[in-house]
């Protein structure tokens, strides 16, 4: 089975075609972290301590039908950090102005995410909405100018990436409101 260890192939016995063998597990360093399971000859890790990181001792008793084991060696399972990407919390706003009038948001996209592992986050916007011009500050500030004489709901495309590794990333969408103006009439 897929992601399991077969101990079949490890341990020979001649008496495996009358019965087969039995196994055990046995855990040498502190148990709680991970915990192992088996299923026949099958070896699966069924339950792993959130965010633990570390190696694990364990060995096997191989049993035959006629009471007569072996252990096996050592082994050791090593559970390495996975950094996960950032993460949205909460959905930002709806960032609301009017046509031809630049804003710049008081507040910062960063506000709306968070990190498992508390590493520092950068932005960047990867897609342009198509009725304004927009810009990100390195604080996550978002600056819309709506284009001239255009109005209506649209969305920014922003990268939130780990600074130290940005292929570790989170893609978002803000979304915008360019309310319409009523221009005064113009003589030509």
């Amino acid at each position: 089975e897929e992601g399991m260890l077969n101990l079949s192939g490890h341990f020979e016995d001649i008496y495996s075609a009358i019965g087969p063998p039995i196994y055990q597990l046995e855990q040498l360093s502190e148990a709680g972290n991970i915990t192992l399971e088996l299923d026949g000859p099958l070896v699966d890790v069924i339950q792993l301590a959130e965010n633990w990181t570390g190696q694990a001792r364990f060995r096997i008793k191989c049993t035959n039908i006629y009471g007569l084991f072996v252990w096996s060696n050592e082994f050791n399972i090593t559970v390495m950090n996975v950094d996960d990407p950032p993460a949205l919390i909460a959905n930002p706003p709806t960032i609301a102005t009017q046509e031809d009038e630049k804003h710049i948001t008081n507040g910062s996209v960063l506000e709306y995410v968070c990190d498992a592992e508390g590493d520092e986050c950068g932005v960047e916007i990867i897609t342009q909405p198509g009725l304004a011009d927009t810009n990100i500050s390195e604080e996550g500030r978002i600056g819309i100018l709506p284009h001239k004489d255009r109005h209506g709901p649209d969305l920014i495309g922003i990268k939130i990436f780990e600074k130290a590794d940005p292929s570790i990333h989170l893609n978002i969408s803000v979304p915008i409101e360019i309310a319409p103006v009523n221009d005064p009439p113009s003589v030509t």
